[in-house]
């Protein structure tokens, strides 16, 4: 899913000084699986795109870093102002390419990462909401990167390339419904095993990685990534749940639905039973079930968005209390009741 701007075409568009780099960056559209009707879409911080899809985009102050192999990365600043938007083109004046060159695009940028092979990642640390159904926290949590792509280079000595970049992890959005009125300051989803990895790094240039990575310890079938990108998954550890705040905390009716929208690596909760445990600045905790993710729900993969929609939550004097030592345990909500977490 490789495509170049139309503008890119233009011969009179690509006279620019000797060895410059005209990009070519787009987002690819993730998969969307649901088990309810009603959907929203997904972008950085506006909605993009059309009922019942989901669209990365790329918004204003947003850098890339592009790494060519065997080189250090070099930083770009994407000319997007106001609302995002899934594409944008750039001109690197001055950059010496090579057609042979590899290279690979990741994002947000960091200064510190020198080594395209060991490119960190971490989930550790509960994610923060900050509404109910909201999904603008969304991009504070990802990982975009592109496949290795090579650049073309013109008479005149212009270099042209073009980058898909997709979210090396998924999106899941768990919806349940509270029973009584209260104020919902934390959401954690829970699987019955070591489901969701917690921190690793990515090979930008591990082109020989199997297009179908067993991303699992638990997984007896292989997760299927996104069909052109080579990047290996590589984790450290395993924690069988994520958790999401909600600062100030969401105020909700009886029998008001809830929706919290988490950030995952890959991973795979086929056939599982997951629970969803909800917290409220009172102290009380509420738990929802979800029994056998079908498999278009549980494969986890990357550059995909999974809706699951629990059963109604009801009270429980059984908390989750698995926390991991990352998770912090002090009030969520400063001005709320403390919570016995």
């Amino acid at each position: 899913m490789f495509c170049m701007a139309q503008s890119c075409t233009k011969q009179n568009e690509l006279d620019y000084i000797s060895k410059n780099m005209r990009i070519h960056f787009e987002t690819v559209e993730p998969s969307f699986e649901s088990d309810t009707p009603e959907e929203g879409i997904l972008s950085r911080t506006t909605d993009i795109g059309g009922s019942s899809s989901a669209q990365i985009g790329f918004e204003e102050g947003d850098t890339v870093g592009i790494f060519p192999k065997g080189g250090f990365q070099i930083p770009f600043k994407l000319p997007v102002v106001g609302a995002p938007v899934p594409s944008v083109d750039i001109i690197a004046e001055g950059w010496d390419t090579k057609a042979s060159t590899l290279y690979a695009v990741y994002s947000p940028f960091d200064f510190y990462n020198k080594d395209a092979e060991k490119i960190p990642w971490s989930y550790k640390g509960p994610q923060q909401q900050y509404g109910n159904d909201t999904k603008d926290h969304l991009g504070k949590y990802w990982f975009l990167a592109s496949d290795t792509v090579s650049a073309t280079v013109d008479n005149a000595g212009n270099t042209l390339f073009a980058a898909s970049i997709i979210m090396m992890g998924a999106v899941i959005r768990c919806q349940t419904k509270v029973p009584v009125a209260c104020t919902i300051v934390r959401m954690i989803l829970v699987a019955p095993d070591d489901a969701f990895p917690t921190d690793g790094y990515y090979d930008l240039f591990d082109t020989t990685a199997p297009k179908e990575d067993v991303l699992h310890k638990f997984s007896s079938s292989p997760i299927i990534s996104i069909p052109y990108l080579h990047q290996p998954f590589k984790t450290n550890g395993y924690t069988d749940h994520l958790t999401l705040d909600f600062p100030g905390g969401i105020a909700l009716a009886a029998n008001e639905r809830i929706r919290g929208w988490f950030v995952s690596p890959e991973a795979d909760l086929t056939s599982k039973t997951v629970e969803l445990y909800l917290y409220d600045s009172n102290g009380n905790c509420y738990v929802a079930s979800r029994a056998g993710l079908s498999a278009s729900l549980g494969n986890v993969s990357r550059n995909s968005v999974k809706a699951i929609a629990f059963s109604n939550a009801v009270q429980t004097t059984s908390p989750f209390n698995n926390l991991n030592p990352w998770e912090v345990e002090e009030p969520i909500c400063p001005t709320c009741t403390p919570v016995a977490f």
